[in-house]
């Protein structure tokens, strides 16, 4: 959460985000989003940042999920099993 959020105030131009925790199931979501300038994903080199983020989330079993586009905000998923 907190590498989500320092990329929100380092490239989203934005100063709010949602962060939004819940138990689904036999597992535990976190979702941050931002309604901030986005990115194509495809066409940005993953940085320390995000590739930090995927590594640990696979190390604790879980899976990262991104989701953005230009103009369109960008919405981070941590899915994690308990």
């Amino acid at each position: 959460m907190q590498d989500a959020l320092t990329n929100i105030g380092k490239y989203a131009q934005i100063e709010d985000a949602t962060v939004t925790i819940r138990e689904i199931e036999e597992e535990v979501r976190v979702e941050i989003e931002d309604k901030g300038k986005g990115f194509e994903i495809e066409k940005v080199t993953r940085g320390v940042g995000l590739f930090s983020m995927e590594e640990r989330a696979r190390a604790s079993g879980g899976n990262l999920i991104l989701h953005s586009g230009e103009g369109k905000g960008t919405k981070v998923i941590l899915k994690m099993p308990l």
